[in-house]
């Protein structure tokens, strides 16, 4: 058994070691979303690290007998302080992964470094209680005979700093998905369950997966949006012709509609990203510009009248000498009909 937990955990660090490999080749532009990742795979690393240590600790007899849940298995050793202070630690440092979590996920929905700032002490607070509980669990573990109590109350502890992270995640989603709709290439489920999986099955089976857990959780998010990726036009940032297909499968599902579209014409290849600059900084939320040719981009937009499309066309042509058009769907057309007569 704890040579399977050995090889989960080693694992689990070869898994985020060649994830981190991965992001230091991506593009500068992705320099903030590369960040995020990289904090939560520090995280886990350390967690890994530390569960190793911990392994090692069953194998040379300096934990409790096997067959224990971890946390009977830590409360119960009393003498073992090193093994005590690993386990606050280690149940730390999954505070902390959640703390990276719900700062990757803020960025995510909100893309504004401003909304991350002013919330900053606020989502931090419960962290620094929770460090603040760690140092003082340890050193009374190190004085002290009540080292099983102090552990428990420190154990506590974090897991109110847990659940405080895990109902704002979803606090923050609900509120997105109220005003925005369907939340594309970020699969927070498939982060949350492998997570909390194995965090479940570490505490209470004695089997080392809450860092393998946490490993596949971070690379499964990473993994939905990347599939971002394959859609983009590497010169403009703007989507490619096969994102079309993707969002007619929205559409299928009822989580896209499109009612009209712009279209610019910049006259020449060597222009295009020039002007793609500066559509960007006119475009409002909720666009989709997509590359239709060298010189071509359709932007659809689930405005039903000409009104706003014309105040952008406007800011455009102010900058630029590109020319750019409105075109309404139609009465009788259907979304997919409409974006195969722009597109």
């Amino acid at each position: 058994m704890q040579l399977i937990n050995f090889l989960l955990d080693v694992l689990a660090v070869v898994l985020m070691i060649r994830l981190f490999s991965v992001l230091r080749k991506q593009p500068v532009q992705e320099e903030i979303v590369n960040k995020t990742f990289i904090y939560l795979i520090r995280v886990v690393i350390a967690i890994g690290i530390i569960d190793v240590v911990w392994d090692f600790m069953i194998i040379n007899g300096k934990r409790a007998e096997q067959g224990s849940s971890n946390i009977q298995l830590l409360t119960g050793i009393g003498n073992n302080l090193l093994a005590l202070m690993f386990g606050v630690a280690a149940v730390y440092l999954t505070t902390v992964f959640l703390a990276f979590w719900l700062y990757c996920l803020s960025w995510r929905l909100y893309h504004d470094m401003g909304y991350l700032k002013r919330r900053f002490w606020i989502d931090a607070l419960p962290l620094t209680i929770a460090g603040i509980a760690l140092i003082i669990s340890c050193i009374l573990l190190a004085v002290s005979d009540g080292a099983g109590l102090y552990f428990t109350i420190a154990y506590l502890i974090f897991m109110a700093a847990r659940l405080y992270y895990f109902v704002l995640s979803f606090w923050h989603l609900y509120q997105f998905k109220k005003q925005n709709g369907y939340l594309r290439f970020f699969n927070v489920w498939a982060f949350f369950l492998p997570v909390f999986a194995g965090w479940l099955f570490q505490d209470l089976q004695i089997i080392s997966l809450c860092a393998l857990g946490s490993a596949a959780g971070v690379y499964f998010l990473y993994t939905s949006i990347e599939a971002e990726r394959r859609y983009q036009d590497k010169e403009t940032g703007f989507y490619n012709l096969s994102f079309t297909d993707y969002l007619k499968d929205l559409i299928s599902k009822d989580r896209y509609e499109t009612y009209s579209a712009m279209v610019f014409d910049v006259g020449s290849d060597g222009k295009m990203e020039a002007f793609s600059g500066i559509l960007k900084k006119s475009l409002p939320k909720d666009c989709e510009p997509i590359r239709r040719s060298d010189t071509e981009i359709v932007v659809l937009t689930g405005v039903k009248n000409r009104g706003p499309l014309q105040m952008v066309l406007d800011d455009v042509s102010e900058f630029t000498a590109s020319e750019g058009k409105i075109v309404l769907r139609k009465n009788d057309e259907s979304a997919s009909e409409f974006m195969e007569r722009v597109l």
